[in-house]
């Protein structure tokens, strides 16, 4: 099986073949202005103001100027127009991982590899994979999102369950919590989870897109997904499961009230329980992802972005400076976990205080070694699609179908199998 670092390089590739042939507002600024005479920009969709501020503090003679823009949704389209027509372009993005192969092709980001030789010891092989791109290196990892089982220790023990190893396991206490508790389901599914979904299928192994030089095989509906499908069919069926929409109001309420007794979660999901069920404190636990055969090390990622240097930055080794300070000093880490709840990339991210002391409201855990275990039974080999963007839409109108009952999660595969190859061939790429 070819590494992931030469899928991506192949993707890569056919995407700039494609492209051949087919021809904002502002937030806050946490730097201020500056008579320095090197100033750069960063924008990006999360709060990154404080530790901003901390790097212009003990710097002087290099200011960051950062902008938060309004949001995510178009925050790809924002960077675009401003790196193509060179007008107050940034000089460093947040990019995620997802959308990192689309935007070297799109001409937006530099290759930074003659100034991270020294950078690239500081991360796992895995991790420093998701930046680089061939002999490229397209930016500093920041975060990485492997995804865990939060669950109610309390509801567990009062129910005599053990925590699930196996997804068996897991639709075994799925059926005791639903006879002992009517009203409450062991965990959601998400009308807009396909990101989420995406993870779950790479966890058993799939591999929905691989390349073979210029040349795509396609494979969304493969056997290894078919099973993920079918299982979490089977848990709607049995109302095991309760449909929803993940980041609303009402799903956040469910897990307060006690609706949902786990999320499989990424490992930024912390904030997202401390900030939206506070009243749980010391209730709450995190383990392994279930797996498909006991006594496996599998996990996957879900989420997690890197900072790149844009085509339009001429400080690109003020940039670097910058940029590995943010990802890689324990001063910035722990300001970036402070206010978005991310375990960092860098390896020695797990040594911060927020993982290594017991969390109290994680009933004493120390999250570190959870989340770090996790990191490491990550697939390395995943490659995203260049439309992902509209598969990820298909999916996530299916999922919807399936929950009002007029579907099945196999069906949605399949058409998001059939779309996906026709859209990639509108694009002018060579399906197989």
């Amino acid at each position: 099986m070819k590494s992931r670092t030469r899928r991506l390089a192949l993707a890569v590739a056919a995407l700039a073949a494609a492209a051949s042939l087919a021809g904002c507002s502002a937030g806050a600024d946490a730097g201020g202005s500056s008579s320095s005479s090197t100033t750069l920009t960063f924008w990006s969709w999360n709060d990154m103001g404080p530790a901003t501020a901390a790097w212009n503090k003990a710097n002087p003679d290099l200011q960051v100027r950062f902008e938060k823009l309004a949001s995510q949704q178009d925050y790809f389209s924002k960077v675009s127009a401003a790196v193509k027509s060179g007008k107050n372009a940034p000089d460093v993005v947040q990019v995620d991982y997802t959308n990192l192969p689309s935007n070297i092709v799109a001409g937006l980001l530099q290759d930074i590899s003659a100034h991270t030789a020294d950078v690239k010891t500081r991360f796992s092989a895995a991790n420093w994979n998701q930046v680089e791109v061939g002999a490229g290196v397209y930016g500093i990892p920041q975060d990485t999102a492997p995804l865990v089982l939060y669950y109610r220790a309390d509801v567990f023990e009062q129910n005599g369950l053990a925590v699930p190893e196996t997804w068996a396991d897991y639709e075994k206490a799925a059926a005791v919590i639903k006879t002992q508790q009517p009203d409450s389901y062991i965990s959601s599914f998400a009308s807009n989870g396909a990101a989420w979904f995406a993870a779950l299928c790479q966890q058993n192994g799939a591999q929905w897109y691989t390349v073979n030089k210029t040349s795509w095989s396609v494979e969304i509906d493969d056997p290894r997904c078919t099973a993920v499908a079918d299982y979490w069919q089977g848990m709607l069926d049995k109302q095991y499961v309760k449909g929803d929409q993940n980041w609303q109001p009402a799903w956040f309420k469910r897990f307060a009230d006690g609706t949902y007794v786990t999320w499989i979660g990424p490992a930024w999901g912390t904030a997202a329980l401390k900030t939206n069920a506070p009243d749980l404190s010391g209730k709450w636990a995190v383990a392994q992802l279930p797996t498909w055969k006991a006594a496996e090390n599998t996990s996957a990622f879900w989420g997690g972005s890197a900072l790149s240097v844009t085509t339009s930055s001429t400080k690109v080794a003020e940039a670097v400076k910058f940029i590995t300070w943010i990802n890689t000093s324990s001063e910035a880490q722990k300001l970036l976990n402070d206010e978005l709840g991310i375990f960092p990339s860098a390896e020695n991210g797990s040594s911060l205080a927020a993982f290594t002391a017991p969390d109290s409201y994680f009933s004493g855990q120390k999250l570190g070694p959870v989340f770090a275990e996790a990191s490491s039974g990550t697939a390395s080999s995943w490659t995203w699609g260049p439309t992902e963007t509209d598969t990820e839409g298909v999916l996530n109108d299916g999922f919807a179908s399936v929950i009002n009952g007029t579907t099945t999660l196999n069906d949605v595969l399949s058409e998001a199998q059939k779309q996906t190859v026709a859209a990639m061939k509108q694009k002018g790429l060579e399906v197989e």
